[in-house]
């Protein structure tokens, strides 16, 4: 390749494919549909967006479904041929060059010349789109609702109260705000309160976190264990036989935001990783801080598409997960969830290092 791609890729993504008839649909930096690598109309089952996003210099693109990428001169490439040429594919070029001359994407290569347009490759047929995903398993509802209730706070329970206190965290506050209750040491539990064959109370689960879903509904509850010599393997219970997946732990603030209500004052959601770090944030802020962040938490993959689309377009994403492999995970897949729509700031710093109230700023 030499000037003729420059000049293709000078053009820019959107005026190329809208050349070539995709799709072009603006907002942030944009993007484009159907995929010209894989076909595909949108990013997923219930993401509607053009599956292909747009850099925010109008550049570059990449599809969110087959995770196909490249430029202007790729974009062509791949819409007359079906694929992009090899290095080595000096033939494949040349092809690829006489389509952008033929379409007015660069100079001809013989001045004064113009040569017939080549005819627009067939399109592969799209694949058979995947079979959507069964909703996620849940505990009975009714089951939820009556065990939160039944459930005292933790106030009133001197191991979940030392339980706290031994992470720096005021049980007054704790249970002001809604975030846990205690585990009742008497009364039945559903079967799904179970823990390597034990019910809660037998493996000390005692701390009781509710999960919300989209919509800000009760869905399910998680547990931690009170007993200090509980090892680190075994210190989280979730429901026996259903999944997490796509619920997440919220303050008052989160709770408003996944009914679909922006918290009056705020630009910024803050979403952690695990009960702990959970706990600590959501008590962080106080109750007269307007324009402190809604809080949200992640446990086990619990981070989905739809919690995702409850954030308002514009806000800030401050991701506050560990300083590993798992939270490095949560980040790429939170970021990757908002990209363009929010900006996403990684945080590894302890809450300490920042305000105690109010906007969370850079450390």
């Amino acid at each position: 390749m030499s000037a003729w791609a420059d000049e293709v890729k000078a053009r820019g993504v959107a005026s190329v494919a809208t050349a070539l008839g995709l799709e072009v649909r603006r907002g942030g930096p944009g993007s484009l549909t159907p995929c010209p690598a894989c076909q595909a109309p949108q990013r997923g089952s219930t993401d509607r967006r053009g599956p292909v996003g747009l850099t925010r210099d109008g550049l570059g693109w990449r599809c969110h479904r087959c995770q196909a990428s490249g430029n202007a001169v790729d974009l062509a490439a791949l819409v007359s041929r079906g694929t992009v040429p090899s290095t080595s594919d000096k033939a494949g070029w040349r092809d690829v060059a006489t389509f952008c001359e033929a379409h007015g994407f660069c100079t001809p290569s013989t001045p004064g010349t113009t040569p017939s347009p080549r005819p627009r490759a067939k399109a592969t047929p799209p694949p058979p789109a995947p079979p959507p995903a069964p909703p996620p398993v849940r505990p009975p509802e009714a089951e939820v609702r009556a065990l939160w209730e039944a459930c005292g706070l933790v106030t009133e329970d001197a191991d979940v109260c030392a339980w706290l206190e031994a992470r720096a965290l005021d049980p007054t506050v704790v249970a002001e705000r809604e975030l846990v209750r205690a585990l009742p040491l008497t009364g039945s539990l559903p079967r799904w309160c179970c823990y390597s064959g034990r019910g809660w109370r037998g493996s000390s689960h005692r701390v009781i976190v509710p999960l919300y879903g989209p919509g800000g509904r009760l869905e399910s509850l998680h547990a931690r264990a009170v007993n200090p010599a509980t090892p680190k393997k075994d210190k989280a219970a979730s429901p026996k036989d259903a999944e997490v997946r796509g619920l997440v732990m919220a303050d008052a603030g989160g709770r408003l935001l996944l009914e679909g209500t922006a918290p009056p004052g705020a630009r910024q959601v803050l979403v952690t990783e695990g009960v702990p770090d959970f706990l600590t944030w959501a008590t962080r802020f106080g109750d007269a801080a307007e324009d402190a962040p809604p809080v949200l938490g992640v446990i086990a993959g619990s981070w989905s598409a739809d919690i995702a689309a409850t954030i308002p377009r514009g806000w800030t994403v401050i991701i506050h997960t560990h300083n590993d492999k798992a939270g490095n995970k949560y980040a790429a897949t939170i970021h990757a969830s908002v990209a363009g729509r929010n900006e996403c700031k990684r945080r590894r710093s302890h809450p300490s290092t920042y305000v105690r109230t109010g906007v969370v700023h850079d450390a």
